[in-house]
């Protein structure tokens, strides 16, 4: 019997969704909070899905969600 060892290539992805004015917000990635407080940047990284749904929910609840 011959093993001949194998590796997975899984691609990664990542996103960084910035605010330019500084308003902080919340980032929602397929219904998960993605940061527990309210930031001006954040980076998720691990994507493997080739298609996401995404909404920044602002902390100044006058700003309409994105």
């Amino acid at each position: 019997m011959v093993l001949l060892p194998f590796f997975i290539n899984a691609q990664t992805g990542v996103i960084t969704i910035f605010s330019e004015d500084g308003d902080r917000f919340y980032f929602i990635l397929n219904g998960v909070q993605q940061n527990p407080a309210a930031q001006t940047n954040v980076r998720v990284d691990g994507l493997t899905n080739e298609f996401y749904n995404g909404k920044i929910i602002f902390e100044d609840k006058n700003k309409p969600e994105i």
